[in-house]
Order: structure tokens, then sequence, then C-alpha cells
């Protein structure tokens, strides 16, 4: 959409016509994979998918300096309900799901408990397939 303003330059009493340019499409979600984006990976799972469209998800979170001694990495949850961790995502087929997000640290904790105290990648199975038994 093309903004249009009308200014007065300045010094002069002459009206100056300023066309801006169209909004910018919106920045990839750096937390959020949606279905759409899942099926243009070309993955044919959930983890090789996230793999290669936010590798960030992944990565191991650095040692703590008091608590913990050991890389941490996310938890993951399906529909709500915490799963394991990343090897979970390693099995589930890429067109079972909605869209997939990352919670950080702290909003897993206060959602899901202490158990996921290093974040949690959240995976929400489209709605045909959310009461189908998992394949495991």
């Amino acid at each position: 959409m093309w903004n249009t303003v009308i200014r007065l330059a300045a010094g002069l009493s002459v009206p100056v016509l300023l066309a801006g340019a169209a909004q910018p499409a919106a920045a990839q979600d750096r937390v959020v994979i949606t279905a759409p984006e899942l099926a243009r990976s070309g993955a044919s799972t959930v983890y090789d998918a996230i793999r290669r469209l936010r590798p960030q998800l992944l990565r191991a979170r650095p040692p703590g300096y008091l608590l913990y001694f050991t890389e941490r990495r996310p938890a993951v949850a399906v529909n709500d309900e915490v799963k394991g961790g990343l090897e979970v995502l390693q099995d589930m087929p890429v067109g079972e799901v909605a869209h997939v997000e990352y919670i950080d640290a702290r909003g897993a904790k206060q959602r899901y408990g202490m158990e996921v105290a290093d974040g949690l990648v959240l995976v929400v199975k489209a709605p045909a397939l959310a009461d189908a038994p998992s394949p495991r």
C-alpha cells in the first residue's frame, strides 16, 4: 500500500507530494515455524525441517555458572504435553504438524514447570491428527 503524504517544503510555500514505499513484508518469525514453511523445507521429519529453517531452536544453551556444568538442550512438548528431548522430533513427520514454536526458559518454566528449565520446542499437530496416537 502506498502512503502518500503532503508536506510543505522547508522555507517554501509550495506543497510537495512525497510517496512512501510500501510497507515491507513481515520479517520471518524467529521462534515460530508454520506448516507451509515446514512443507517448503523439503524435510521429511520435524527435526530436519527445524535444522534447515531455524537451527538456533535446536542449539545447546551454554552451561550455567553455579547450577549447570553441561550443555543444556530444550525439551519437546506435543500439543502442550511434554514428551522428552529433541529426539522426539526425529520420528515426527512434517505433514502432521500445524506449527512449531520455541518457548524460552523463563516462559517454559512458568507454563510447564521446572522440568523444562532449558526452554521448550512446542509442536502443535494439525487438528485432524491431534487426537491420533503417536507411532511410538
